[in-house]
């Protein structure tokens, strides 16, 4: 069975009768309408009663139909209350004028009840009413010898109780069985859609967060260009623009596959490698806000997306911080080095030193990296560098190498 879902709304959770067996198309239907069964199993405990009442006319028939009546109407309630409606059946059963001398009460109302309280309870309310169901008739035994009715002579060994006994047992554990799984296929779903959220707060992040900075680094050089260098202004401006754009068409591509369904998140995330910009895209972005650049790759694999994907997002953090924090750096470098089972990716600035600036961020770019890293098998580091400046290093397995 699949779970589906539509646009704008979760998918429904499993249920237990998600993992019951398939049944034939009326027994199904019944099987959905527990109060159709209800109406049946009072049907077979009454209709049996009241044809022998009206056949065989034994003493104190009205009795009999005030007990019968009792009886069905006791059931009713039996998945609410089984001990209580066991209790009254019981001694129904056993008071009724058609039970006669050296015969035992085992009618099938007794075996249904019994049935119900072992299905629909714990193992202790079960024997309990094994208990009841043997315990009641010697008490029933008693009164009708007391008003002079009729004698009755019940036993202690009840093989039809012991089945209805076991087969309510069997039932209850397998109705377990199935709520568990279901617990356990909405714990994964629950665990999935939350790995999912976590996904696409990391793409956020990297579409509005490194974007915005970009775009507020290339309006400020504008502005402090534009009387001295308009020339430099204009390019700036028309960077900025196309910046604006490509966050723009990002953002609503992200939307997109919120308003859709899991395997489309799937697809999109996957395939955003292959629609992101080029490495040297990236880095004439920085360029043109003043932040010295300098690209330099080394056996990089061009056919795995999801590598190409985590490599730009990295270097496009990296650089962010880069233009963010570094103290006027004469450069920085992004070196990414592909070897026969991994992929390196360094980026350095040589910063000044001097006191730490006011932090623009939250930290959470650092803490995406070192994620992205460790969801793809690698490693991530990042610290100052001696004498000055940051650097940031990602080792990233292959994917013939990367754990599944």
């Amino acid at each position: 069975m699949t779970v589906r879902s539509t646009e704008g709304r979760e998918a429904a959770p499993f249920e237990a009768d998600a993992f019951a067996p398939s049944l034939w198309a009326p027994l199904e239907w019944v099987r959905r309408h527990p109060r159709i069964i209800d109406i049946l199993v009072i049907l077979a405990c009454t209709a049996p009663a009241c044809i022998g009442l009206v056949l065989i006319q034994p003493p104190y028939a009205w009795a009999g139909f005030a007990l019968t009546a009792a009886i069905g109407i006791a059931l009713w309630w039996r998945r609410t209350h089984p001990l209580l409606v066991l209790s009254v059946v019981v001694a129904c059963a056993s008071m009724s004028p058609l039970v006669q001398p050296g015969f035992s009460p085992l009618l099938i109302e007794t075996f249904i009840v019994v049935y119900t309280v072992a299905s629909l309870r714990p193992l202790t309310h079960a024997l309990i009413g094994l208990g009841l169901s043997i315990g009641i008739p010697f008490v029933a035994a008693a009164i009708r010898q007391w008003i002079g009715i009729g004698e009755l002579s019940p036993t202690l060994v009840q093989p039809v109780l012991l089945a209805a006994l076991f087969l309510g047992i069997a039932v209850r554990s397998r109705r377990q069985q199935r709520e568990t799984l279901a617990a356990l296929v909405n714990t994964r779903i629950e665990a999935a859609a939350a790995n999912e959220r976590s996904r696409i707060t990391a793409e956020m992040h990297d579409v509005v967060a490194h974007s915005v900075t970009v775009m507020i680094a290339l309006a400020g050089g504008a502005r402090a260009a534009w009387q001295k260098h308009p020339e430099r202004a204009t390019a700036a401006l028309e960077q900025l623009g196309n910046v604006g754009e490509t966050v723009l068409g990002e953002m609503q591509t992200i939307l997109h596959v919120l308003r859709s369904g899991d395997s489309d998140l799937d697809k999109a995330l996957h395939r955003s490698g292959h629609n992101l910009p080029t490495l040297e895209e990236l880095a004439d972005t920085f360029r043109a806000t003043g932040l010295p650049v300098t690209l330099r790759q080394t056996g990089f694999p061009s056919d795995d997306l999801t590598l190409k994907n985590a490599t730009y997002r990295i270097v496009q953090e990296s650089l962010t911080n880069a233009l963010r924090y570094a103290d006027r750096p004469a450069e920085v470098a992004v070196r990414i080095t592909g070897y026969s089972d991994t992929v390196t990716i360094t980026v350095t600035d040589d910063g000044h030193p001097g006191p730490p600036a006011q932090s623009l961020g939250s930290g959470a770019g650092l803490s995406a990296m070192a994620e992205r890293a460790t969801a793809l098998g690698g490693t991530h580091d990042a610290g100052p560098r001696i004498g000055g400046g940051w650097e940031t290093r990602t080792v990233l397995p292959l994917t013939k190498s990367r754990p599944r």
